[in-house]
């Protein structure tokens, strides 16, 4: 399972910036994403290895 930014409506966003003020820290609100990951070759793992590095993300492959 995977999670991505959650969209948030004017009184989810509300909700979620009053919880920052009371904590005093900045919280993100996710949402989780039903998918299958896909399986790769040692190539395809390194190809995404290097571009992972050279963007500085994470790179996930999915079905």
């Amino acid at each position: 399972m995977l999670y991505s930014l959650a969209p948030l409506g004017t009184t989810e966003l509300d909700a979620v910036q009053k919880l920052e003020k009371r904590l005093g820290k900045r919280v993100l609100a996710l949402k989780s994403v039903d998918i299958e990951f896909d399986e790769l070759s040692e190539d395809e793992i390194d190809a995404i290895q290097k571009l992972e590095i050279e963007l500085g993300l994470v790179i996930v492959a999915v079905r």
